[in-house]
C-alpha cells in the first residue's frame, strides 16, 4: 500500500494495535490555541476546520478502505485559557466525520512541576 505525495510513493505505515492503515505524513496542531507563538484567534476556527475537512477528503471507499490522516496533539496545545485546544477541536472534527476512525489522534502529556501532586 502507497500513498501518493508530489514526485514520491511513500510507504502507508499499519498502527500495530489498531491494524488501521493512516498517512506517512501527519499535521502538528501546536498551533491550535497558542497566542503567545502563534498568534491564534478562536475566529481562525472556520479555517482550521476547512483545511482539516480538505485533507481528510471524503470518507467514501473507492478502491478498499482509505487510510486514516494522523493528528499530532498534546494537552498543553494551547496558551491560559486555551490551554487543550488543540484536543477539544480534533475531537469535535472527530465526531463530526462519517467514519470518525479516520482521525486519527496521537496525543502526549507535558508533566509541568505545579501538575505534580506527590
Amino acid at each position: 500500500k502507497y500513498c501518493f505525495f508530489p514526485m514520491r510513493l511513500l510507504p502507508t505505515p499499519t498502527l500495530p494495535l489498531a491494524d488501521m492503515a493512516v498517512s506517512p505524513l501527519g499535521f502538528g496542531t501546536w498551533a491550535w490555541g497558542n497566542r503567545l507563538l502563534w498568534d491564534y484567534d478562536p475566529a481562525l476556527d472556520d479555517q482550521i476546520r476547512s483545511a482539516v475537512q480538505k485533507v481528510m477528503g471524503s470518507d467514501a471507499s473507492f478502491l478498499g478502505k482509505r487510510p486514516g490522516v494522523f493528528f499530532d496533539t498534546g494537552d498543553s496545545y494551547g496558551t491560559g485559557k486555551l490551554e487543550g485546544r488543540a484536543e477539544e477541536l480534533l475531537g469535535g472534527f472527530k465526531r463530526a466525520r462519517a467514519r470518525p476512525e479516520r482521525l486519527v489522534i496521537g496525543t502526549k502529556l507535558a508533566v509541568y512541576p505545579n501538575r505534580l501532586t506527590g
